[in-house]
């Protein structure tokens, strides 16, 4: 017994099935997912007919078919990225942007697979990637948003721990969401 109720630990398969295909007699406890649920209700955050609907949303990102296109697109992303550093290199040189390439990297992958995004890798700078041709009306290209998004929502997700949603809807300086527009 714990203090949310009863809870179990397996690591039997055939146990892990028979609880999984009786989602109603085994809900998960939704409100440990409350940090995840920044923009509200996800997949992962809810259950019941909520939970249906969410993953009707989602079930085609994870189809044969675009897991076909994520290997396809990080295949071709990994290339372009080696031919970037290797294209710029003197025999000598070493690559200091390895973690910020390996991150674009799987911020362009989930973007193509997950959001139909297609994004070419153009060669970074030091200070991030490269101006790119932005649509007027854009301040930043949908890559170096993402880029921005993944390296900020840490303080997001702790604005979400650390104060009630009771307060933070009282001070819309420090809404989630805005706090998120700020670190762009």
């Amino acid at each position: 017994m714990a203090p949310g109720g009863l809870i179990l630990n397996t690591a039997d398969a055939d146990v892990i099935s028979q609880i999984l295909a009786r989602g109603n007699d085994f809900p998960k406890a939704v409100q440990i997912y409350r940090l995840i649920s920044i923009y509200g209700g996800n997949v992962v955050s809810t259950e019941g007919a909520t939970w249906r609907y969410h993953r009707k949303l989602t079930k085609p990102a994870f189809s044969e078919e675009n897991n076909r296109l994520v290997w396809r697109e990080t295949l071709n992303l990994s290339q372009a990225m080696l031919a970037s550093w290797v294209g710029t290199r003197k025999s000598s040189e070493t690559v200091h942007h390895v973690a910020r390439d390996t991150m674009r990297l799987s911020l362009e992958v989930i973007g193509r697979a997950g959001l139909g995004q297609a994004m070419a890798w153009t060669k970074s700078s030091e200070d991030g990637l490269e101006s790119e041709t932005l649509e007027e009306g854009h301040t930043m290209s949908f890559a170096t948003a993402l880029e921005h998004i993944s390296l900020n929502v840490i303080q997001v997700v702790a604005a979400l721990a650390v104060f009630p949603v009771w307060f933070l809807s009282m001070y819309p300086s420090l809404a989630p969401s805005r706090l998120l527009m700020l670190s762009l």
